[in-house]
C-alpha cells in the first residue's frame, strides 16, 4: 500500500512538471479600475492613441511558468499583441470620457517598457506583475505638452499553483494600475481638453 501511495504521488509531481514545460498563451483583457464620467469639454477634443514596445524587455513572453520546485518552465506568451492591449486599454477610457478617436487633434503615446510576471515560490506561491510605460501627449505640431513615467504593480498571493491564469489575473491588475495613474491625473485629462494655439490658428 505505502508503495502504490508513494507511486501516485511521483506520477503526480511529474504530471505537474511537464504542465510547466509547454509555453501558454493567455487573453489579458482591460478591466477599469473606476466607472468615467463624460467630460463637456472632451467632444470638442479629438484625440489619436499610439502604442510603442520598441523597448519592451522581455519582448519575447510576459512571464514563465514555474513548477511546484521553482523550477522555471514554460513561457507564457498573450495572445494578442501588448501594443493592441494597451491601446485598447487608453481606447476605452478616453472614450468613456467622451473624447473622440480621430485625426486632427492631440496624440497620446504609449512607451510600453515593461509587461511582465514573475512568480514566486514557498510553502504558498505569489505572482507579481508589473506594467511600466512612458506617456506623452504631443500636440498637432508635434510639439510636447504632457509626459508621465508610470509603474502599475499586483501582486497576487496564496497561491497553490502558479498558472498562466494567475499571471492573467495580476497583469490585468497591474495593467488596469499603470492606465488609472495616467487617467486619473488631472493634468493629463486638462491637457487632453485644452486648446493649442500654433502658427496655423487654433486647434484642439
Amino acid at each position: 500500500m505505502m508503495l502504490f501511495r508513494s507511486s501516485g504521488l511521483v506520477v503526480l509531481l511529474l504530471s505537474l512538471s511537464a504542465c510547466a514545460l509547454g509555453s501558454e498563451h493567455i487573453d489579458v483583457a482591460y478591466k477599469p479600475s473606476k466607472q468615467a464620467e463624460i467630460l463637456a469639454s472632451a467632444a470638442l477634443a479629438p484625440v489619436q492613441i499610439a502604442v510603442s514596445t520598441d523597448h519592451l524587455s522581455p519582448n519575447d513572453r510576459v512571464g514563465t511558468k514555474i513548477n511546484g520546485y521553482g523550477m522555471e518552465g514554460g513561457s507564457i506568451q498573450t495572445t494578442k499583441p501588448i501594443s493592441d492591449i494597451v491601446k485598447s486599454a487608453f481606447e476605452t477610457e478616453l472614450l468613456a470620457r467622451g473624447f473622440p478617436e480621430k485625426a486632427g487633434g492631440k496624440t497620446v503615446t504609449a512607451d510600453v517598457t515593461k509587461f511582465y510576471n514573475k512568480f514566486h515560490a514557498g510553502f504558498v506561491g505569489e505572482a507579481v506583475a508589473t506594467v511600466e510605460m512612458n506617456v506623452k501627449v504631443t500636440g498637432p505640431n508635434n510639439s510636447v505638452l504632457y509626459e508621465k513615467a508610470v509603474t502599475g504593480a499586483k501582486t497576487r498571493g496564496g497561491l497553490m499553483a502558479m498558472t498562466s491564469g494567475e499571471a492573467r489575473k495580476a497583469l490585468e491588475g497591474a495593467l488596469s494600475d499603470a492606465v488609472s495613474q495616467v487617467v486619473s491625473d488631472p493634468n493629463f485629462i486638462n491637457t487632453l481638453s485644452s486648446v493649442v494655439v500654433n502658427k496655423e490658428g487654433i486647434n484642439s
